[in-house]
């Protein structure tokens, strides 16, 4: 973990987790700092409906917590959760690690979040030696292709300049692809409609005495719970929020959509950006992330302070409420670095009146 008497990113100091016990090496329990001044504003911005605080924060703390656990020679390859109930923007959290394995080659945390004595996420994260990821195998090796017709951000957005945002990560959205381009094997109406994004840290994440991979990978996690369950009701033709997402940043409209032949602009009303566009009659009333599985393929060559390609789309809805997303996340370089999965709820209603006053 990086020293926090070094110059950090925003992003790494939001996600940062100190053993209960300070210098204890043997600890179990680490905390996060929720009143540290640094943090407050990112957190005051990342707070919704209810005072409830963005999962992603969470999620890349309880990598942290766990990381801190193994050896250096462990980088994670994969983390399963389980939203078991809101968090409090408020109150400190605390995460209890149970070392479930240890061994030369693989090795296992349960990550238990604990707010007010109550269990409120869960975690198992997996953890493999990292000459798994830095030498060839005799065994498969595949990846998805890079889908070379998404646009990239100008390279006048590599350097964040003059924004006015807290929240440590930036989205550039390109759209919504439907059926019928060179990545879609079929014309079917059940071919999913695909949406493409940019997403990284808004700062370069520290870099002492070579890449701080475990950084990254937490930056990762946090980033990649931001825009995920939208997926399900964008890729329906449902575009307005009764209550919006507070995790989607885009630092004005010019970041609403890229220029592309094959993708049509998301509308998002909720961002109230000049040409944000419109909905329909029916808009999101809530939504909430119920379990999320993240697979980390490259970690040596993943850098999330770099634009990072996210597709994502929706296989299945239904159930009361509940929506099935996935997402695929590629490196600016073509590496596929990393893929997601989420279920959620995601509540519908009639779309608010505006009043005539």
């Amino acid at each position: 973990m990086t020293s926090r008497n070094h110059p950090i990113s925003s992003i790494e100091s939001l996600l940062h987790v100190q053993p209960f016990i300070e210098g204890d090496p043997e600890t179990d329990v680490f905390v996060d700092q929720p009143d540290h001044a640094d943090n407050q504003q990112a957190l005051n911005a990342l707070t919704g409906q209810g005072g409830r605080l963005f999962g992603g924060i969470t999620l890349g703390q309880s990598l942290n917590a766990a990381q801190q656990t193994v050896s250096p020679d462990l980088v994670a390859h994969s983390m399963h959760c389980t939203f078991v109930s809101g968090r409090l923007a408020t109150v400190g959290v605390q995460y209890h690690i149970e070392r479930v394995k240890d061994g030369r080659q693989f090795c296992a945390r349960l990550v238990r979040a604990v707010q007010n004595r109550r269990t409120f996420f869960l975690a198992l994260v997996n953890f493999a030696n990292l000459t798994k990821f830095s030498t060839k195998t005799d065994g498969l090796q595949y990846g998805l292709d890079f889908p070379h017709d998404v646009p990239t951000p100008p390279a006048a957005y590599d350097v964040d300049v003059g924004s006015k945002s807290t929240i440590p990560f930036l989205h550039h959205s390109v759209g919504i692809r439907t059926s019928g381009t060179d990545q879609d094997s079929s014309s079917s109406s059940n071919t999913p409609t695909r949406i493409h994004q940019w997403m990284r840290a808004r700062e370069p994440i520290s870099d002492h005495n070579g890449l701080n991979k475990d950084a990254h990978l937490a930056a990762l996690a946090c980033m990649s719970d931001a825009y995920l369950l939208a997926g399900a009701p964008h890729t329906h033709g449902i575009y307005d929020f009764v209550s919006p997402p507070v995790s989607e940043v885009y630092d004005g409209d010019h970041r609403l959509s890229l220029f592309s032949k094959t993708h049509q602009p998301i509308p998002r009303p909720h961002l109230g950006f000049p040409g944000a566009g419109g909905g329909g009659d029916l808009a999101v009333t809530s939504m909430a992330s119920l379990d999320h599985s993240l697979y980390f393929h490259d970690p040596v060559r993943l850098r999330a302070d770099q634009w990072l390609l996210c597709e994502i789309h929706s296989s299945w809805a239904g159930g009361g409420g509940r929506a099935l997303v996935h997402m695929k996340i590629w490196g600016r370089d073509g590496t596929l670095v990393a893929s997601c999965s989420q279920e959620g709820l995601v509540s519908l209603g009639d779309k608010p009146k505006e009043s005539k006053l």
